[in-house]
């Protein structure tokens, strides 16, 4: 858990220090680079700018046994 939140705290910072267009190959080595080297089964990762996500995607597997990827649907569930 400490793991993922430093990714998460990290991510931004290696964002904003890179060129105006995203390079998703990037990302996508350094998130897969992170997975393999913690043994994390699967992540999403977003990026916003401003305030408009820019970049979603899934990466590996929810759930292990079942081989069941990740996937970067979002549910809302609202009380009334």
């Amino acid at each position: 858990m400490l793991r993922d939140l430093q990714l998460a705290l990290l991510l931004p910072l290696w964002l904003a220090a890179q060129p105006a267009a995203l390079d998703t190959a990037a990302i996508g080595r350094s998130v897969r680079e992170e997975l393999a080297s913690t043994r994390t089964p699967g992540a999403v990762i977003g990026v916003v700018k401003g305030d408009r996500l820019i970049f979603s995607k899934a990466y590996g597997l929810s759930n292990v046994e079942t081989s069941t990827p990740v996937t970067t649907v979002i549910a809302s569930l609202s009380h009334s």
